[in-house]
């Protein structure tokens, strides 16, 4: 092949190879933005789902007639009602504090939760969020107080357990650990536990 001719084959070529890099470093850029976001939701549906709970046991309510209150009578919840619901918070006294969200970032966190198709959300939906569950990753107890010096245990908790969150989590006046009220799906059993230890051993997370 001559020189003349060669030369734009080699162009091309470079040409080429740079595009697929281009190509390549554009889908990991696109990759690490959808998990910095993903992350990032993680902790505002974490946010959420504290601030709720502490609001439903500093005004002793429940996660349905919560839902109930937030759709006026309706089968869901707008996203007017669900935005609304941070601006009148109550929370409980002694409760572990908890920045309530951004409003860009509740709304996609709501968008987030909705069904295909649907602009409000349903009471299940809702539930995942205001219900909350808990799984045990690390053995600990179930007990009759939130004081644990004043406490009977009423069994074990094994690892892999999942639990209702009811109330909590509220810090333990003796001991300063963070403790939870909770229903076991397992028997139906309810008492309080601990999230963690004071030296750092966790024993409760989301589900």
């Amino acid at each position: 092949v001559r020189p003349h001719i060669k030369r734009p084959y080699i162009r091309q070529g470079q040409l080429e190879r740079r595009m697929v890099r281009l190509v390549n470093l554009l889908a990991s850029f696109r990759r690490a933005i959808a998990k910095r976001s993903a992350a990032g939701m993680t902790k505002v549906r974490a946010s959420v789902v504290q601030l709720i709970r502490q609001h439903l046991a500093a005004t002793g309510s429940d996660p349905g007639a919560l839902f109930e209150q937030l759709a006026r009578g309706g089968a869901a919840v707008d996203e007017s009602a669900f935005l609304g619901l941070f601006d009148t918070l109550e929370l409980l006294e002694g409760g572990e504090p908890v920045a309530v969200p951004e409003i860009a970032d509740l709304r996609q966190l709501f968008a987030s939760m909705l069904q295909p198709g649907a602009d409000r959300l349903s009471k299940a939906d809702f539930l995942q969020i205001a219900q909350a569950r808990l799984r045990v990753v690390r053995p600990t107890t179930l007990t009759t107080n939130l004081t644990i010096a004043t406490s009977k245990v009423l069994r074990a908790l094994r690892k892999g357990e999942v639990l209702e969150a009811l109330e909590g989590p509220v810090r333990e006046g003796k001991i300063g650990v963070m403790r939870v009220r909770v229903r076991a799906e397992k028997d139906g059993k309810e008492g309080w536990a601990s999230v963690a230890a004071n030296t750092g051993s966790v024993f409760l997370a989301d589900a």
